[in-house]
């Protein structure tokens, strides 16, 4: 994956069979000399789909009439310059505020700032039960979310700005 991205975002339609219809991001130069499909494309050369979870295809807002859902994409900057100039109007390159408000607002809002494993945690209170003497820095290491130790752990993935650190990307600027 390319460490710098240029932030897309795109309009995903509804097609008549109430399923995503997206554009058709195989027309695009860049994918067609990649040999893959635009789905895998920007899984592998990109940070992959941050869909609008507050408001999908059944819901309306301003922004977002039924029927329609916006989602973002991290892509090169040579599919995010094909795609708006191929789909205007349903294509956008954003900046990264823009793009760090969509994915901590909208696409990842619902998911917890931390992850916990139940049967890790569960685990140190069952040995615990049975008698067994368990270091406190074992519980301590578990219980810290910023610990890699299995327990809780902080989800990288909820906030864009540790997403982007753990990705190791930067953004390109908008209009650059």
């Amino acid at each position: 994956m390319p460490t710098e991205l240029t932030a897309l975002k795109v309009k995903i339609g509804r097609s008549a069979k109430r399923q995503a219809d997206y554009p058709d991001f195989n027309r695009l130069d860049t994918v067609t000399a990649s040999g893959q499909d635009w789905s895998h494309y920007v899984d592998s050369v990109g940070g992959g789909w941050h869909y609008d979870k507050v408001c999908g295809h059944d819901m309306d807002e301003p922004d977002s009439p039924r029927g329609t859902q916006w989602g973002c994409l991290l892509v090169d900057d040579d599919f995010a310059t094909q795609a708006v100039a191929a789909f205007p109007g349903v294509c956008s390159i954003i900046s990264e505020a823009e793009f760090e408000t969509f994915h901590d607002e909208r696409a990842h809002a619902h998911e917890p700032e931390v992850k916990e494993d139940f049967n890790a945690i569960q685990n140190l209170a069952h040995r615990r039960s049975l008698g067994e003497t368990v270091p406190q820095l074992e519980i301590d290491k578990a219980l810290d979310p910023d610990d890699p130790t299995p327990g809780r752990r902080k989800n990288v993935g909820r906030k864009w700005k540790d997403r982007k650190a753990s990705m190791g990307v930067t953004i390109k600027k908008k209009g650059r």
